[in-house]
Formats: C-alpha cells, structure tokens, sequence
C-alpha cells in the first residue's frame, strides 16, 4: 500500500534519502521490527495519530513499581506534556517505519527509573530503543544503573540509539563532567 505522509514528516524523510531507499526496497516498511521511545511523555500525541502523523497503536509499557517513585502518584497518568520532543520523535520513526509496531515507557523520575523502563522495554520484546534522555549525575568513570540496563539490553540484541548530549561543556563554563587536563588548571597554576 502507498503510504502519505505530512509535508512536516517528508523533509525528514527527504533529508534521509528514503524515497530513492524506498523505491529499491519496496518491502522495507519495518514490518516484524518493534521499535521502543524511552522519553518523558507522550502526552499530546492524539492530533498526530489522527492526522496519520503517528502510529495509531502505541503500546504503553508501565514498569512494575512505576507510581511508587516520590516524583509523583503516577507516572504515566495525568503527567503535563514538557517538550513534545517524544512526539516528534514517534513521527519521524513511524514516517521511516511506517510497518513497525511501537511502544512507550517514560524515562522521568531518576535514573532507576529509567534503568527499569529500559529493562521492561527489552521484555516487551522492543527490536530498537530510542530514548532523548539524559541524567546529570550519571556517572563518568563506571557505569550507572541506566548504563548498566542500556548494556544488558544491548547483550540481549536490541538496537539502542542515544543522544550524545552537548548541553554541558567546560568552554561555556558548564561542564557536566571532568574534560581533562583543562580541569586541573585552576589547580596548579
């Protein structure tokens, strides 16, 4: 079946170079691929699902003790849309894989919660997992509860894709980690 997509969607897709991918691989749809956002929200996705922007089937994964974080009562109720980035995200991937089928956790409430969502998405048998999150005080040196479920989840054969993060450098003084030698010049002069 020819799929349509939205003009918002389609420079994406023109930017990726699908439509000549698409006319050699025809079949290529995502058929028998899960693919799995890890985010904060997917709160406001309704207009794009009816607008066929987005999967009209997105499965919601809650981890088990998701609700009972002190973040809050519920998090996959009632949660204020922040960014709209998982969204835009869940566009995109459905306008590339317009035949996989998708699923959802959210990231928000710390980094153990994160480490659960990451594990409950691999046993929803998710193919790929995409997430736009990034914790702070993950640390630097070893690896961390989320680093440590991104490594089994990889182990098991899931595709991970992550951002690399540029929020924090030390050139504008922000640095969110240690950036070498440059660290030690305030200290020895």
């Amino acid at each position: 079946p020819m799929v349509q997509y939205s003009a918002k969607v389609n420079v994406a897709t023109s930017a990726l170079g699908l439509d000549t991918i698409r006319s050699q691989y025809p079949n290529l749809t995502g058929a028998g691929v899960r693919i799995c956002l890890l985010s904060d929200t997917i709160d406001g996705v309704g207009p794009s699902q009816a607008a066929g922007d987005a999967p009209p089937v997105i499965d919601v994964v809650v981890p088990p003790g998701a609700g009972t974080t002190p973040t809050g009562p519920d998090l996959y109720t009632s949660m204020p849309a922040t960014t709209g980035e998982a969204v835009a995200m869940l566009e995109v991937m459905y306008a590339i894989a317009p035949g996989a089928s998708y699923a959802f956790a959210s990231a928000r409430g710390g980094q153990g919660v994160m480490a659960q969502a990451v594990r409950s998405l691999v046993a929803a048998n998710c193919s790929i997992i995409v997430d736009d999150v990034q914790y702070v005080a993950e640390p630097v040196f070893w690896d961390g509860p989320v680093a440590m479920a991104v490594d089994r989840a990889v182990a098991a054969g899931v595709t991970y894709i992550t951002p690399a993060g540029n929020n924090y450098n030390l050139a504008s003084g922000t640095p969110g980690a240690w950036e070498g030698a440059a660290a030690f010049e305030t200290v020895g002069g």
